[in-house]
């Protein structure tokens, strides 16, 4: 496999972003039931609207 460049870029707040993204992406796709129950972050809704988007893309 292949470390996304994030990860190894050193800049933590960037780190921070995918995995947070990541995470969100995992349960959007698996369990998407549990996010409409979360309190998000104004960051996680921003991230999670990504997702969203690039999910409808990996569809088509």
């Amino acid at each position: 496999m292949k470390v996304p460049d994030v990860l190894i870029s050193g800049d933590h707040k960037k780190i921070f972003e995918w995995n947070q993204k990541e995470s969100l992406r995992r349960t959007y796709t698996r369990r998407p039931d549990l996010i409409d129950h979360q309190k998000l972050t104004d960051l996680q809704k921003h991230l999670l609207a990504d997702v969203r988007v690039e999910e409808e893309q990996n569809q088509k």
